[in-house]
């Protein structure tokens, strides 16, 4: 990720907890802008205007951010040639941290991206709200628990992992555990 190679190791769990609560603060608009826009225009106009928004923003984007020097933080690394895709995925399969982050990722984004589509349908049919009812509630519902969860996770995960870079990991991993039953 770009941010490792901004970031020193023993600050990126709140940084990338500033990076996962923009997640938040975009459902959260999209929610408010495609509920409004939607009832107002129609679900395929929303679809227009929110890619013409993103198209916008990747153009902002190409334009601002700079690419940092590659590596700074990592260790010292042997001089040689890249390695083959197929090796690169072979090697991280053999890391069993790799495996269980794959599947723990893969899984939440399953149940989170589900339930993200779900809830206006499910909210505007069994309460009778508008679009715009049920885009608002949710946005501002997913973003208050949602990134003040973000932040405060990666504030608190942050000091342990100046003394073990493991312990974000476990901490994200006993949060979902604690959120399964809920979800």
């Amino acid at each position: 990720s770009i941010i490792c190679d901004y970031i020193a190791p023993e600050r990126r769990s709140g940084v990338f907890a500033i990076h996962n609560f923009g997640t938040y603060v975009g459902m959260m608009l999209a929610l408010l802008l495609g509920g409004w826009v939607g009832e107002r225009l129609g679900w395929r106009w929303t679809f227009v205007i929110m890619g013409i928004a993103g198209i916008a923003l990747a153009i902002i984007v190409r334009f601002t951010l700079r690419e940092p020097r590659r590596g700074r933080f990592d260790g010292p690394q042997e001089s040689g040639s890249v390695a083959p895709l197929l090796g690169t995925l072979a090697i991280l399969w053999r890391s069993r941290t790799y495996r269980l982050l794959l599947i723990v990722f893969s899984l939440n984004g399953f149940i989170q991206q589900g339930l993200f589509l779900w809830w206006p349908s499910f909210y505007t049919r069994t309460f009778h709200l508008g679009l715009q009812t049920a885009g608002t509630y949710l946005g501002f519902a997913l973003a208050c628990g949602g990134a003040r969860g973000t932040l405060l996770g990666g504030a608190v995960a942050n000091s342990p992992a100046r003394h073990d870079v493991r312990c974000p990991l476990r901490i994200s991993a006993g949060v979902l555990l604690l959120a399964l039953p809920i979800g």
